[in-house]
C-alpha cells in the first residue's frame, strides 16, 4: 500500500506529555538513500515527538515484544499527510514486519526537558506582557542549547540588563506560583473564540490544538503542538540570558536553573 493511503499516524504524544511507554503497530520499514543503514518505520501511533515547533525530536527505543530486535530511534520526521517517521538503526535482530506488534520507550529524561523549555517559553510571552512589552512572539527555538524566543519589533528601553532582570523575575514569580496548564482541540472555527487572533498558518480544515498555560490570560493562550508540563511550576526555574536586536526584531534568550 502507498503510504499516502495510509490513516494519519495517531499522534499520542498530543494526548499525554507524560506517557513514556506505549505499543504500536508496525506498517512498514523502509531503507534510506544512505549506506550506513539508517532505516525510517511506520508505524499506526506513537508517543515519540518530531522536531517541529522549535522543539527537538524524542528520542529512544522501539522493541520486538520479545525484546530480541531493538531499534533506536535518533529523529523523526512529520509529513503534511500526517504520517511520521521514525529514523534511526536496529542494534539489535534485523527488521520489523508489517502488522507486527512492537514496544516504544521514549527517553524519559528528555521528554521532561523539552516540555519544560516549551512550556518555558511560552512563560516568557506571558511576562513579557506583564511587564508592559507588548510585541507578538514570532518565532521560538527551545532546544536545550540556545533557547530563545524572537519577538515581532523592539524594546525601547535602552537598559537591557535592567528589562532582563524585571522579565527574569516575573516569570519566576508565575512559576512561584503555578498554574494548571490546560490543552483542548477545538475546531478552526471555535479557536476564534478562544484565540486572541488566529494564526493565518492554521488550515481552516484541520482541527486546531489549544494551549492555556495561565488561567485566564490571553498572552499565555496559543495554537501549540508540542509537548508541555501540566503545572507551570515544573518549570522550576528560568534564567534570562540575554536580548539581542535580530533585524527589526527582538531576540529573548533562556535557559533552565
Amino acid at each position: 500500500m502507498n503510504v499516502q493511503d495510509r490513516p494519519a499516524t495517531v499522534a499520542d504524544y498530543l494526548a499525554n506529555t507524560y506517557q513514556f511507554e506505549s505499543r504500536a503497530v508496525v506498517l512498514e520499514v523502509s531503507a534510506t538513500n544512505t549506506d550506513d543503514g539508517v532505516k525510517t518505520i511506520l508505524l499506526d501511533r506513537t508517543i515519540f515527538h518530531p522536531q517541529g515547533g522549535g522543539q527537538p525530536s524524542d528520542t529512544g527505543y522501539i522493541r520486538s515484544a520479545d525484546g530480541s530486535t531493538v531499534f533506536a530511534v535518533e529523529s523523526l520526521k512529520a509529513e503534511k499527510s500526517g504520517h511520521i517517521f521514525h529514523i534511526g538503526k536496529f542494534i539489535e535482530g534485523e527488521t520489523f514486519t508489517p502488522e507486527q506488534e512492537v514496544c516504544l520507550q521514549i527517553d524519559r529524561q528528555l521528554r521532561e526537558t523539552y516540555a519544560r523549555l516549551h512550556s518555558a517559553g511560552h512563560l516568557l510571552d506571558v511576562a513579557m506582557t506583564r511587564c508592559g512589552f507588548s510585541l507578538k512572539p514570532g518565532k521560538g527555538c527551545h532546544f536545550p542549547e540556545g533557547a530563545y524566543v524572537e519577538y515581532i519589533g523592539s524594546i525601547q528601553d535602552p537598559d537591557k540588563d535592567a528589562v532582563i532582570q524585571r522579565l527574569q523575575a516575573e516569570c519566576n514569580a508565575l512559576i512561584q506560583a503555578g498554574s494548571s496548564v490546560a490543552v483542548q482541540t477545538v475546531s478552526h472555527a471555535e479557536a476564534g473564540s478562544i484565540l486572541p487572533e488566529v494564526p493565518d498558518y492554521l488550515p481552516v480544515d484541520r482541527p486546531v490544538r489549544i494551549v492555556s498555560l495561565i488561567s485566564d490570560d490571553p498572552a499565555g493562550v496559543c495554537p501549540c503542538g508540542g509537548t508541555h508540563v501540566q503545572d507551570v511550576k515544573q518549570i522550576d526555574r528560568i534564567r534570562i540570558t540575554k536580548i539581542q536586536k535580530k533585524g527589526k526584531n527582538t531576540r529573548i534568550s533562556y535557559s533552565l536553573e
